[in-house]
């Protein structure tokens, strides 16, 4: 199952430009609203059409703008899932699962009736919306109308699937059963997988690949644990959640000044001549507590946070604490060093380790591999 997409497409304010290649796994699109990351779905769908390039799904030309080829999005079989799900309002949820696989047809032989309740029974079990069948969509829940719309599209066996936000319109409580949902469909589908999401956390849950998308290009792709250890660049580091962004003045291939922190850091990787900034995720800052006290905190064994002290003081500095944010599960700590002019953030855990208070001076640790090493 391989996707290959290569189009361009103006929009208002920039130029699509889109290279993707997808070899049957769960592909996630990252990037802020408006960077033509919807676009690019409609695409392939066929909802849209590229200014030139092509469109490949397992050998077949879907779009090729130099030989004229440009099916149509009832030809491509692929199965879209609009943000707001599409549902049909005056149709029933078996009608409206039935309507994808009907495909037009006003009659139908009694074998190909019995077809597709065969296949609309399938699908009513896959999403788990038994006794919902005669419901129409203005009565069930955001949920269940997600999973209607999934079981819609499935239902046609698309050679792959495309989300477009597909968690936006839900609530915490819902987003998190209905992730779960989805993981678990996707990894029951033999074919490729698009999802396009604003939310870093969503698609680091459900995909395996990631690209970064900034003003309709990719800044940034690989598998998606590489590309949050590894961003690259500064945009991608933001799109991918990094608090902790600062600029640096390279002193050798393993030293980097942080002026504004105040600090010398090294890196595991060596320093390159593009090197214009660092970034340090919030929770990969170490309290550092004495070896001979480590005994005295029995919750010290068991949080990740803390840092027994030995020989290795690579990295290791004082801050203070000039300002505290509580949130729900975590506490957001604001540091600074004695000889740093910005602050930057410490995120942990509640209920690791004792509760820190502004004015108290810690030491931290942070490993060379955890400096994500940035470009402009």
């Amino acid at each position: 199952m391989s996707l290959e997409v290569h189009i361009t497409k103006k929009l208002n304010h920039f130029i699509l430009q889109a290279d993707l290649s997808s070899d049957g796994n769960c592909t996630g699109i990252l990037g802020e609203s408006g960077c033509g990351k919807s676009m690019l779905l409609k695409c392939i769908a066929g909802i849209e059409t590229p200014d030139s390039g092509s469109i490949t799904l397992d050998g077949r030309v879907l779009f090729d703008s130099e030989k004229k080829i440009d099916l149509p999005p009832q030809k491509r079989n692929t199965g879209y899932l609009f943000q707001n799900y599409a549902l049909f309002p005056t149709m029933t949820v078996y009608e409206n699962i039935a309507s994808g696989i009907r495909a037009g047809k006003r009659f139908l032989s009694r074998s190909e009736r019995e077809q597709i309740k065969a296949a609309v029974k399938t699908q009513i079990e896959r999403c788990r919306l038994q006794g919902l069948e005669n419901q129409y969509p203005s009565s069930l829940s955001g949920g269940q109308q997600q999973r209607t719309a999934l079981a819609r599209m499935l239902a046609v066996n698309p050679s792959m699937i495309m989300l477009d936000e597909p968690f936006s319109a839900l609530d915490s409580h819902l987003k998190d059963a209905m992730q779960r949902e989805m993981h678990e469909i996707i990894r029951n589908y033999a074919g490729n997988v698009l999802i396009v999401s604003h939310s870093r956390d969503e698609l680091y849950r459900l995909c395996d690949s990631l690209y970064v998308m900034s003003q309709g290009r990719f800044i940034k792709n690989g598998a998606i644990k590489d590309v949050f250890r590894t961003p690259g660049s500064v945009k991608a580091a933001v799109l991918t959640g990094c608090k902790n962004i600062t600029p640096v003045q390279k002193i050798d291939d393993y030293l980097l000044e942080v002026p504004e922190w105040g600090l010398k850091l090294t890196p595991a990787l060596p320093v390159t001549d593009d090197i214009t900034h660092i970034g340090i995720r919030a929770h990969f800052f170490h309290p550092v507590i004495p070896s001979e006290h480590f005994s005295e905190h029995p919750d010290a064994v068991s949080e990740h946070s803390l840092t027994q002290t030995g020989s290795d003081t690579v990295n290791q500095f004082q801050a203070q604490i000039v300002q505290l944010e509580e949130q729900p599960f975590e506490y957001d700590y604001y540091l600074k060093t004695a000889g740093g002019t910005q602050t930057f953030v410490w995120k942990t855990h509640k209920g690791y380790g004792p509760e820190r208070k502004p004015g108290d001076r810690i030491t931290f640790q942070v490993a060379p591999e955890d400096v994500m090493l940035l470009s402009d």
